[in-house]
């Protein structure tokens, strides 16, 4: 057998998609209203289902007798490091997209006046 990397080990790679769907999943529950807005626990169907994806994974890869059901072995700590901010980077561009799309639909009351509307005169009789 070669020297190679173990073909068992979970890559970051197929872990970073797992961890990744986390947070694609609170971004489907709206498409303008932030996550903070809508709070957490406005799904529990989605908690649970996260709770027991979160568990499963997690079961799958570090609980030995599971490995040779699924083939797999336990993720580095390095590579636990890199998968840490996916979730976040995933998040926070939904969250960015959410406040885009809210800018969009309703632009500030004192935004100026758009191209369809006549200036305001700055002094009464006077003409801009």
């Amino acid at each position: 057998m070669s020297k190679g990397v173990d073909p068992r080990l979970p890559s970051p790679r197929s872990e970073g998609r797992r961890h990744c769907r986390l947070p694609v999943a609170f971004a489907a529950c709206t498409d303008r209203a932030s996550l903070r807005s809508i709070g957490l626990r406005s799904n529990p169907l989605l908690l649970w289902g996260i709770v027991f994806e979160l568990v499963f994974t997690a079961s799958v890869v570090y609980v030995p007798w599971l490995h040779g059901v699924f083939g797999t072995t336990d993720l580095r700590a390095g590579q636990v490091i890199l998968l840490l901010p996916f979730p976040f980077a995933v998040w926070g561009a939904a969250e960015l997209v959410r406040a885009v799309r809210r800018g969009c639909a309703n632009p500030p009351a004192n935004a100026g006046p758009t191209a369809l509307e006549e200036p305001v005169p700055l002094v009464a009789g006077s003409v801009a």
